[in-house]
């Protein structure tokens, strides 16, 4: 590969896709550039996210090898796990916030004192030339709001990270400094950062 290398992030949201893009490129120094292929995975039923990215970026690998695509590919499972739900919406988060919402939620915890929550997330990177696959984890602990604060992203509106009086959605400086795509984002720069082809 040349100067400028790629990642091919496989997810149908284009606002995820912008955030990777804006945190991996800038991570990098430009050194690899992110491109997004719109795929619909389909979802395993199981408790674990890593048991979803790594399903997932077997899935985005085996893409590449049939579109002759050398190179990077980059899979995303992230997930708002709340304590008084017992780990609801999990795994489900992206399926739930399509059933019921921000606003489903809070009626969920309508009634409930303790809001801790955390949002975790796995980022799964895939070597096509090596069929090698590493994962990487970032989790960030909060709590559940009261009121809907903005319809930005998923679950951003409700969530407010620790330390913060603010939601993700309120704050996208807060968001792109402490969320838990952040953290794992940081440990995948890393690795692409060492990466040789």
């Amino acid at each position: 590969m040349g100067e400028e290398n790629i990642v091919y992030f496989f997810t149908g949201n284009k606002k995820k896709y912008e955030e990777v893009k804006k945190i991996v490129e800038s991570g990098t120094n430009g050194r690899w550039k992110v491109e997004q292929i719109k795929y619909s995975f389909l979802e395993m039923q199981t408790k674990s996210l890593k048991d979803v990215a790594l399903k997932k970026c077997f899935d985005a690998l085996l893409f590449l090898k049939q579109n002759d695509l050398e190179g990077i590919c980059m899979v995303d499972d992230s997930g708002l796990f709340i304590k008084a739900l017992k780990g609801f919406p999990g795994v489900y988060s992206s399926y739930i916030m399509d059933c019921i919402g921000q606003e489903g939620i809070l009626k969920l915890m309508e009634n409930e004192k303790n809001r801790e929550a955390y949002f975790q997330c796995i980022i799964a990177i895939g070597n096509s030339i090596t069929d090698e696959i590493k994962l990487f984890e970032g989790k960030c602990d909060g709590k559940i709001g009261h009121v809907v604060t903005s319809h930005s992203f998923g679950f951003d509106g409700i969530f407010i990270p620790r330390g913060y009086s603010k939601t993700f959605g309120e704050d996208k400086e807060i968001k792109d400094k402490v969320s838990h795509r952040r953290k794992a984002l940081n440990e995948a720069i890393k690795y692409l950062n060492h990466l040789k082809f």
